[in-house]
């Protein structure tokens, strides 16, 4: 008896941990503070469910995830899956791997999902600096409504990814890129 109503509440409890990932799934907007960075630079987590009701994503951003300071140059932009994705209660984590061929000279357009689907659509390859064969950086951050949040040890800041209502904006800059 006790094992049963042990199942009872882990089932319950998966269950109502699955609920609350239900209204994570979208896109979420990081917007530099840094009035020198251009809107171009901004960053961006997709969270989908695949047809297997499991969450994955993809991470927009720029090589400026990888270095402390850019000078004299801009910089190369990516997208890449979010490699081990755990979704914990209140917690993300994953983490980016992004080989230099997968680097581009112009922002990625949320409608390109892979690096092979932009390399296929002739983007223009970034090489204005080398920073080795594959870049690699974990995130650990926590969920709260309509926010993602990482604190970044390295560089020493807070990034806050905010979601973004695509349905409502369908006609909107982020909808439109390039």
């Amino acid at each position: 008896m006790k094992k049963i109503i042990f199942l009872f509440f882990l089932l319950y409890g998966l269950n109502s941990f699955s609920q609350d990932l239900k209204g994570l799934c979208g896109v979420y907007k990081y917007i530099h503070s840094d009035k020198s960075q251009s809107s171009l630079e901004n960053q961006y987590i997709v969270l989908e469910k695949n047809v297997d009701g499991k969450i994955h994503g993809r991470f927009y951003a720029t090589t400026d995830e990888f270095i402390d300071a850019r000078e004299g140059y801009y910089p190369g932009y990516f997208v890449t899956p979010m490699d081990s994705l755990l979704l914990i209660h209140d917690s993300i984590i994953f983490t980016i791997n992004v080989s230099s061929r997968d680097l581009f000279k112009t922002p990625i357009p949320l409608k390109i999902k892979t690096a092979k689907d932009a390399h296929n659509l002739k983007f223009p390859l970034w090489k204005s600096g080398w920073m080795g064969d594959i870049l690699h950086r974990k995130y650990v951050g926590s969920l709260e409504k309509n926010m993602i949040l990482f604190y970044n040890i390295h560089f020493k800041k807070k990034l806050k990814f905010l979601k973004y209502n695509t349905t409502r904006h369908k006609s909107s800059k982020i909808n439109q890129q390039f």
